[in-house]
């Protein structure tokens, strides 16, 4: 794990510096080359907000759209730019779960926690965020149905 000191609206340690910026780009180079129209990510974050330390400016629908802008400007001439999809954008981790348990994902395949541990730690923000989607009424009725 690298230590980083961090200048943003958080101090989260788990903040990384431009990380979806280096990944989707990535993602779009690599689509590219093998022929493909689309990268899906899977952030869920409309508009960042100030008021959490877990709201990143590069998750957002903003970034990822300014992101497509530059691949659409950066793509040759006569060749088809990668478009960057943001499926889930405004969902709620709840949703998120919801959706995922309807499509027979198991919860054992889902990992949020971002400690550097071999098994999710149940403390950190984002495994608390997962207990309280699992406490959602649309989730707990979802996997009601997939043990049905």
């Amino acid at each position: 794990r690298l230590p980083l000191e961090t200048k943003s609206n958080t101090k989260v340690k788990e903040y990384v510096p431009y990380r979806n910026l280096v990944l989707t780009a990535h993602s779009v180079s690599l689509a590219a080359a093998l022929g493909l129209d689309a990268v899906i990510v899977g952030s869920k974050t409309d508009v960042p907000r100030d008021n959490d330390p877990y709201s990143f400016r590069d998750s957002s629908h903003e970034f990822f759209q300014r992101l497509g802008d530059t691949v659409n400007y950066a793509t040759e001439r006569g060749k088809m730019p990668v478009a960057i999809i943001m499926p889930l954008r405004g969902w709620s981790k709840a949703r998120v779960v919801e959706y995922l348990t309807f499509h027979d994902v198991q919860h054992s395949q889902l990992w949020t926690c971002y400690e550097d541990v071999l098994e999710p730690c149940g403390v950190c923000y984002h495994c608390e965020e997962y207990r309280k989607a699992l406490c959602d009424p649309n989730v707990q009725a979802a996997m009601y149905r997939a043990i049905r």
